[in-house]
């Protein structure tokens, strides 16, 4: 029934997207490869800057191996420009306007999930598949999105805001697996990229210090870190570097371990928490704005888990309010650094209901 089912397989140079294809090809499915290329360097008054962060070169050979190893077909699809519109652009705006942005999720969404798939569907794909430890089923009242059987590997986090037209377009081979079964697998195989380590951080910034690349195009403007009682305790290089939680980078006077519980970017000022038990560094209610229910919309009064940072444990919380600018829930728990600008996803169990981005309020 499969045989003639077209895959296209989004193969990053990783072990977990080959495993993925070699998977697929295994169930009968007619399975190319496809490399996203999305990176080549920040564009600066310096010139191109960050080039070498992301060695695309590199990981599009390790692509091309896998590919010639499975004997599959291999393309290459240049999303250069979309991706810095979409996904650059949007990390320095964010910041720049106090916020601090998840580029996995807007990466997923509109690259991956949508011009990838779009483009794999024009060219006569069925569906796409990525290495992604989700899971995702078909029912007929619309696909379900479900945590990764590998809990400390789920990536279900990042993947709140595909659409239902895209779940249903798409596939997680590696979703059902933990990652040491795919590590297994892999050598077993003898997939060329098998012991090849994990990606770690931001793909355009690389090794690179977040400041540093911030600073590319949000200029130094020194300003007061005050506590919340309105102590000034140091001083720092700008409040849109700084993110809710941080505690390096601060220029302080002070022994006590300081975090920060606040930015004011329109008078550049930040506020710190005074050690990490202190009661300005957490939040029980929190408000989402832009967000993506992927069946139904939480029920107000319902209790759900949720988190608000990648690989945070499933924390408790109750829907409470859905009003114009956002839906509201409340934690059981206070949250420590809850980051405007990060998503906030709620879970049914291990179903994904679906998630928004965190406001400032």
């Amino acid at each position: 029934m499969h045989k003639k089912k077209k895959v296209y397989v989004g193969l990053s140079g990783g072990v977990d997207s080959a495993t993925a294809a070699f998977l697929l090809q295994q169930k009968g499915y007619d399975v190319t490869g496809v490399y996203l290329k999305c990176w080549e360097g920040l564009q600066t008054d310096s010139g191109l800057q960050f080039n070498d962060s992301c060695s695309w070169r590199k990981e599009r050979r390790d692509a091309l191996a896998v590919a010639a190893m499975l004997r599959i077909p291999f393309k290459t699809y240049d999303f250069v420009e979309e991706y810095q519109r979409a996904v650059v652009d949007n990390f320095f705006q964010e910041y720049a306007a106090g916020r601090t942005p998840n580029p996995d999720v807007l990466c997923n969404r509109i690259i991956k999930f949508d011009s990838f798939l779009k483009r794999a569907l024009y060219e006569g794909a069925d569906a796409i598949a990525t290495g992604h430890y989700a899971r995702v089923e078909q029912h007929q009242s619309g696909a379900q999105l479900l945590a990764g059987v590998d809990s400390t590997k789920d990536q279900s986090y990042f993947l709140w805001a595909l659409t239902q037209f895209a779940l249903a377009h798409s596939f997680f081979p590696v979703g059902e697996l933990k990652k040491a079964q795919v590590r297994k697998l892999a050598l077993q195989i003898n997939l060329p990229n098998a012991q090849k380590p994990d990606s770690q951080g931001i793909c355009f910034i690389g090794k690179v210090p977040l400041e540093t690349f911030l600073q590319t195009r949000i200029p130094q403007k020194d300003g007061k870190v005050i506590t919340a009682s309105g102590e000034v305790v140091g001083g720092h290089k700008g409040a849109a570097l700084y993110t809710i939680g941080q505690r390096h980078g601060l220029a302080l006077n002070a022994k006590l371990p300081y975090y920060v519980a606040g930015t004011d970017i329109e008078n550049n000022v930040v506020t710190v928490a005074e050690g990490n038990s202190d009661k300005v560094l957490y939040r029980k209610m929190v408000r989402i704005e832009k967000e993506h229910w992927i069946n139904e919309s939480p029920k107000i009064g319902m209790k759900y888990s949720a988190r608000i940072r990648y690989r945070q444990p499933l924390q408790k919380v109750e829907c409470i309010a859905h009003e114009e600018t956002g839906c509201r829930f409340r934690f059981t728990e206070p949250q420590r650094a809850v980051a405007p600008g990060q998503s906030l996803v709620v879970y049914d169990k291990d179903r994904v209901v679906g998630g928004g981005i965190i406001a400032a309020d």
